[in-house]
């Protein structure tokens, strides 16, 4: 497996930041947040789409996921990998001023 990579990085709803990632022709979209980084969806290339309705916090140096009905897990290699990234973006993109 390929390392993903930002592909997007847009204006959100009052200050988020929407950062899509690709890896392997599979997109995946986020939300930053200031506190959380929202699932998306995730787009493979052949048009299938997946909701995720997670909500992923950095706890000290590992992520967690928080789902819907409060369950709280570890978060793969691959999704932090993608979580790295997107916090990175949001930060980056925050601190240019191109946030509205």
């Amino acid at each position: 497996m390929s390392a993903p990579k930002v592909v997007e990085v847009l204006n959100g709803y009052r200050g988020t930041v929407m950062v899509s990632t690709e890896v392997d022709g599979v997109r995946y979209s986020w939300t930053a947040t200031n506190e959380n980084i929202l699932g998306g969806g995730v787009m493979t290339f052949d048009g299938t789409e997946t909701l995720d309705f997670n909500t992923y916090r950095r706890e000290e140096s590992r992520w967690r996921s928080y789902t819907a009905e409060g369950v709280v897990e570890k978060v793969s290699d691959e999704i932090a990998a993608h979580l790295d990234l997107v916090e990175q973006a949001a930060a980056n993109y925050k601190s240019s001023g191109q946030v509205q």
